[in-house]
Protein backbone atom coordinates (compact mmCIF):
# COMPACT_ATOMS: atom_id res chain seq x y z
CA UNK A 1 0.00 0.00 0.00
CA UNK A 2 1.57 3.36 -0.98
CA UNK A 3 2.59 5.54 1.95
CA UNK A 4 2.33 9.32 1.67
CA UNK A 5 3.95 11.82 4.02
CA UNK A 6 3.50 15.54 3.73
CA UNK A 7 6.75 15.93 5.69
CA UNK A 8 8.84 13.82 3.31
CA UNK A 9 10.88 16.83 2.15
CA UNK A 10 11.97 17.80 5.66
CA UNK A 11 15.00 15.56 5.13
CA UNK A 12 16.45 17.80 2.40
CA UNK A 13 17.70 20.30 4.98
CA UNK A 14 19.98 20.05 7.98
CA UNK A 15 19.98 23.25 9.96
CA UNK A 16 20.24 26.03 7.39
CA UNK A 17 21.89 23.90 4.72
CA UNK A 18 20.59 21.66 1.98
CA UNK A 19 21.74 18.07 2.24
CA UNK A 20 23.92 16.59 -0.48
CA UNK A 21 21.11 14.26 -1.52
CA UNK A 22 18.41 16.96 -1.58
CA UNK A 23 18.09 17.04 -5.41
CA UNK A 24 17.65 13.25 -5.54
CA UNK A 25 14.96 13.37 -2.87
CA UNK A 26 13.00 16.11 -4.64
CA UNK A 27 13.28 14.22 -7.94
CA UNK A 28 12.10 10.96 -6.35
CA UNK A 29 9.19 12.46 -4.44
CA UNK A 30 7.98 14.33 -7.52
CA UNK A 31 7.93 10.99 -9.30
CA UNK A 32 6.38 8.97 -6.43
CA UNK A 33 4.50 11.59 -4.38
CA UNK A 34 2.13 9.08 -2.79
CA UNK A 35 4.67 6.37 -2.07
CA UNK A 36 7.26 7.61 0.41
CA UNK A 37 8.93 4.22 0.79
CA UNK A 38 9.61 3.84 -2.92
CA UNK A 39 10.62 7.47 -3.26
CA UNK A 40 13.21 7.10 -0.52
CA UNK A 41 14.59 3.91 -2.10
CA UNK A 42 14.91 5.70 -5.44
CA UNK A 43 16.53 8.76 -3.87
CA UNK A 44 19.14 6.76 -1.97
CA UNK A 45 19.92 4.47 -4.91
CA UNK A 46 20.27 7.38 -7.33
CA UNK A 47 22.55 9.25 -4.95
CA UNK A 48 24.75 6.21 -4.33
CA UNK A 49 24.87 5.14 -7.97
CA UNK A 50 25.94 8.55 -9.20
CA UNK A 51 28.45 9.04 -6.40
CA UNK A 52 30.11 5.72 -7.18
CA UNK A 53 29.53 5.16 -10.88
CA UNK A 54 27.95 8.18 -12.49
CA UNK A 55 25.36 5.91 -14.07
CA UNK A 56 21.99 4.28 -13.41
CA UNK A 57 21.70 0.82 -11.90
CA UNK A 58 18.55 -1.23 -11.35
CA UNK A 59 16.80 0.74 -8.61
CA UNK A 60 17.77 4.21 -9.77
CA UNK A 61 16.92 3.25 -13.34
CA UNK A 62 13.39 2.47 -12.15
CA UNK A 63 13.13 6.06 -10.94
CA UNK A 64 14.45 7.42 -14.21
CA UNK A 65 12.05 5.33 -16.28
CA UNK A 66 9.08 6.30 -14.13
CA UNK A 67 10.03 9.97 -14.32
CA UNK A 68 10.22 9.80 -18.10
CA UNK A 69 6.72 8.30 -18.12
CA UNK A 70 5.39 11.00 -15.82
CA UNK A 71 7.27 14.03 -17.10
CA UNK A 72 4.71 15.15 -19.68
CA UNK A 73 1.69 14.22 -17.52
CA UNK A 74 3.38 15.99 -14.62
CA UNK A 75 3.91 19.14 -16.62
CA UNK A 76 0.27 19.10 -17.70
CA UNK A 77 -0.78 18.75 -14.07
CA UNK A 78 1.54 21.63 -13.22
CA UNK A 79 -0.13 23.69 -15.93
CA UNK A 80 -3.51 22.89 -14.36
CA UNK A 81 -2.22 24.10 -10.99
CA UNK A 82 -1.01 27.36 -12.55
CA UNK A 83 -4.38 27.83 -14.23
CA UNK A 84 -6.21 27.35 -10.93
CA UNK A 85 -4.41 30.43 -9.62
CA UNK A 86 -5.18 32.40 -12.78
CA UNK A 87 -8.85 31.37 -12.62
CA UNK A 88 -9.07 32.46 -9.00
CA UNK A 89 -7.60 35.85 -9.80
CA UNK A 90 -9.70 36.36 -12.92
CA UNK A 91 -13.08 35.07 -11.75
CA UNK A 92 -12.88 34.53 -7.99
CA UNK A 93 -13.14 30.74 -8.43
CA UNK A 94 -10.34 28.21 -9.09
CA UNK A 95 -12.70 25.98 -11.13
CA UNK A 96 -10.67 22.78 -11.35
CA UNK A 97 -12.79 21.22 -14.10
CA UNK A 98 -12.37 24.30 -16.29
CA UNK A 99 -8.61 24.33 -15.75
CA UNK A 100 -8.31 20.63 -16.56
CA UNK A 101 -10.47 20.99 -19.66
CA UNK A 102 -8.45 23.95 -20.96
CA UNK A 103 -5.06 22.30 -20.39
CA UNK A 104 -6.27 19.11 -22.05
CA UNK A 105 -7.55 21.04 -25.06
CA UNK A 106 -4.42 23.15 -25.39
CA UNK A 107 -2.18 20.10 -25.10
CA UNK A 108 -3.70 18.44 -28.16
CA UNK A 109 -1.29 20.45 -30.30
CA UNK A 110 1.82 19.60 -28.25
CA UNK A 111 4.49 17.06 -29.17
CA UNK A 112 7.09 15.25 -27.09
CA UNK A 113 10.81 15.62 -27.74
CA UNK A 114 10.51 12.56 -30.00
CA UNK A 115 7.78 14.25 -32.03
CA UNK A 116 4.98 12.11 -30.62
CA UNK A 117 1.63 13.59 -29.63
CA UNK A 118 1.42 14.38 -25.91
CA UNK A 119 -1.15 12.16 -24.17
CA UNK A 120 -3.65 14.84 -23.21
CA UNK A 121 -6.94 12.96 -22.95
CA UNK A 122 -9.02 14.61 -20.22
CA UNK A 123 -9.69 11.34 -18.44
CA UNK A 124 -5.97 10.57 -18.30
CA UNK A 125 -5.22 14.08 -17.13
CA UNK A 126 -7.69 13.77 -14.25
CA UNK A 127 -6.23 10.40 -13.28
CA UNK A 128 -2.67 11.76 -13.33
CA UNK A 129 -3.79 14.80 -11.35
CA UNK A 130 -4.95 12.51 -8.53
CA UNK A 131 -1.75 10.46 -8.60
CA UNK A 132 0.55 13.50 -8.60
CA UNK A 133 -1.64 15.68 -6.38
CA UNK A 134 0.76 15.93 -3.38
CA UNK A 135 3.49 17.24 -5.70
CA UNK A 136 1.42 19.69 -7.77
CA UNK A 137 3.37 22.69 -6.47
CA UNK A 138 6.62 21.03 -7.55
CA UNK A 139 5.30 20.26 -11.03
CA UNK A 140 3.86 23.78 -11.29
CA UNK A 141 7.29 25.16 -10.44
CA UNK A 142 8.93 22.99 -13.08
CA UNK A 143 6.39 24.13 -15.67
CA UNK A 144 6.81 27.80 -14.77
CA UNK A 145 10.60 27.70 -14.79
CA UNK A 146 10.60 26.16 -18.24
CA UNK A 147 7.92 28.47 -19.64
CA UNK A 148 8.93 31.82 -18.18
CA UNK A 149 12.04 33.26 -19.78
CA UNK A 150 12.72 35.21 -16.61
CA UNK A 151 14.38 32.00 -15.42
CA UNK A 152 17.28 31.77 -17.84
CA UNK A 153 19.83 29.04 -17.28
CA UNK A 154 17.50 26.11 -16.64
CA UNK A 155 18.42 24.50 -19.97
CA UNK A 156 15.00 22.89 -20.17
CA UNK A 157 15.50 19.78 -18.03
CA UNK A 158 14.65 19.03 -14.43
CA UNK A 159 18.05 17.47 -13.76
CA UNK A 160 19.81 20.70 -14.67
CA UNK A 161 17.49 22.73 -12.46
CA UNK A 162 18.01 20.42 -9.50
CA UNK A 163 21.79 20.12 -9.86
CA UNK A 164 22.46 23.85 -10.22
CA UNK A 165 22.68 25.25 -6.65
CA UNK A 166 21.28 28.62 -7.73
CA UNK A 167 18.44 27.11 -9.75
CA UNK A 168 17.63 24.54 -7.07
CA UNK A 169 17.30 27.20 -4.37
CA UNK A 170 15.04 29.19 -6.67
CA UNK A 171 13.03 26.06 -7.49
CA UNK A 172 12.30 25.44 -3.80
CA UNK A 173 11.34 29.06 -3.12
CA UNK A 174 8.97 29.11 -6.09
CA UNK A 175 7.52 25.76 -4.96
CA UNK A 176 6.90 27.31 -1.52
CA UNK A 177 5.05 30.18 -3.23
CA UNK A 178 2.89 27.70 -5.15
CA UNK A 179 2.20 25.77 -1.94
CA UNK A 180 0.88 28.95 -0.30
CA UNK A 181 -1.18 29.96 -3.33
CA UNK A 182 -2.68 26.53 -4.04
CA UNK A 183 -3.52 25.45 -0.49
CA UNK A 184 -6.85 27.32 -0.33
CA UNK A 185 -7.74 26.34 -3.91
CA UNK A 186 -7.45 22.54 -3.87
CA UNK A 187 -9.85 20.47 -1.78
CA UNK A 188 -8.37 17.86 0.56
CA UNK A 189 -4.81 18.74 -0.44
CA UNK A 190 -1.91 17.33 1.58
CA UNK A 191 1.13 18.70 -0.28
CA UNK A 192 4.68 17.61 0.25
CA UNK A 193 5.66 20.44 2.57
CA UNK A 194 8.46 22.73 1.45
CA UNK A 195 10.92 23.25 4.33
CA UNK A 196 10.47 26.41 6.37
CA UNK A 197 13.80 27.81 5.24
CA UNK A 198 12.31 28.39 1.77
CA UNK A 199 8.78 29.09 2.96
CA UNK A 200 10.07 31.98 5.08
CA UNK A 201 11.10 33.96 2.01
CA UNK A 202 7.52 33.78 0.77
CA UNK A 203 5.98 34.58 4.13
CA UNK A 204 8.22 37.63 4.52
CA UNK A 205 7.19 38.84 1.07
CA UNK A 206 10.72 38.56 -0.31
CA UNK A 207 9.62 36.44 -3.25
CA UNK A 208 6.88 37.58 -5.57
CA UNK A 209 5.85 35.64 -8.64
CA UNK A 210 4.19 37.31 -11.58
CA UNK A 211 2.60 34.53 -13.58
CA UNK A 212 3.03 35.10 -17.31
CA UNK A 213 -0.22 35.68 -19.23
CA UNK A 214 -1.95 32.74 -20.80
CA UNK A 215 -0.87 31.95 -24.35
CA UNK A 216 -3.62 32.54 -26.93
CA UNK A 217 -4.13 28.76 -27.21
CA UNK A 218 -5.04 28.54 -23.51
CA UNK A 219 -7.45 31.48 -23.68
CA UNK A 220 -9.12 29.86 -26.69
CA UNK A 221 -9.39 26.54 -24.81
CA UNK A 222 -10.92 28.26 -21.77
CA UNK A 223 -13.63 29.73 -23.99
CA UNK A 224 -14.66 26.25 -25.16
CA UNK A 225 -15.47 25.08 -21.62
CA UNK A 226 -19.11 24.60 -20.78
CA UNK A 227 -19.85 24.31 -17.07
CA UNK A 228 -22.35 21.48 -16.52
CA UNK A 229 -22.83 22.34 -12.86
CA UNK A 230 -20.45 19.68 -11.58
CA UNK A 231 -17.02 20.43 -10.15
CA UNK A 232 -14.38 18.15 -8.68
Amino acid sequence: MPVQSEHALDQIVEGDCLTADAPYRVFAHMTFPQDTVTAERIAIATRDDFAALGEHTLVSDLGRQEFLKRQNPGRLCGAVAVQLIRNQRDTGRPDLMKAQHAVSEMAHSLRTGEGKRVASDLRNLKRNFKVLKPALHLWATYELMLADREYEGTEGTLSEILTSPKEFELFLKVAAWFEVELTPLIADWCPLRIPQRFMSAVQRGELKINLPPNPPEMDAALRTYRNKGVNS
